[in-house]
């Protein structure tokens, strides 16, 4: 799941990147692409 979504977006110019408050305190996920200009 998280490597095929990774490589996916880097593949469009993005990046993907997770943040957490601890151990046990769950996990988000993000990801940003590039705008058409």
């Amino acid at each position: 799941g998280l490597y095929i979504s990774k490589k996916i977006v880097e593949s469009h110019g993005g990046k993907i990147w997770m943040e957490s408050d601890g151990k046990n305190k769950g996990a988000s996920f993000y990801f940003a692409l590039p705008t058409v200009k």
